[in-house]
C-alpha cells in the first residue's frame, strides 16, 4: 500500500468541472472514482503518454470517457485538464480542437490557487 505522502495531489482545471456535470452524474461519478484510485497513486503507469502536439500529457481511458492531464512528479501534483467522451470522428469528440495553447491554459489557471 502507498504510505500518504508518496500519493499524488490531484487538482482540476475550472473548465473539468462543467465537463464532469455533462457527463452526467453516474459518468461522473465513475471517471472520479478512476481518477481517486489510480491518479492519486500512480498517474504515469495508469495512464498513457499523449504523443505530437500534446507530447508532455497523459490520457486516463475510462470506458468510453477520457481523462487528459498533467503530472508534475517534483510537486507530486496531478492536474486534470480535459474530461470528455472519445467518439472517434465524432465533432464531439475531446480530442477534437484539443492543442498545446488551451491544455497551457488550463493548465496555468489549475495550479493557481
Amino acid at each position: 500500500m502507498t504510505d500518504r505522502s508518496e500519493r499524488f495531489e490531484v487538482r482540476f482545471a475550472d473548465e473539468t468541472r462543467t465537463e464532469l456535470r455533462k457527463l452526467g452524474p453516474s459518468a461522473a461519478a465513475e471517471v472520479l472514482r478512476a481518477i481517486a484510485k489510480k491518479l492519486v497513486v500512480d498517474p504515469e503507469q495508469y495512464g498513457s503518454p499523449l504523443r505530437r502536439d500534446l507530447a508532455g500529457y497523459f490520457k486516463l481511458a475510462v470506458r468510453q470517457w477520457r481523462v487528459v492531464y498533467h503530472v508534475d512528479a517534483t510537486a507530486r501534483r496531478v492536474l486534470v485538464l480535459v474530461v470528455g467522451k472519445r467518439a472517434l470522428g465524432d465533432r464531439e469528440d475531446v480530442y477534437r480542437g484539443l492543442d498545446r495553447e488551451e491544455l497551457g491554459a488550463r493548465r496555468k489557471r489549475a495550479q493557481d490557487p
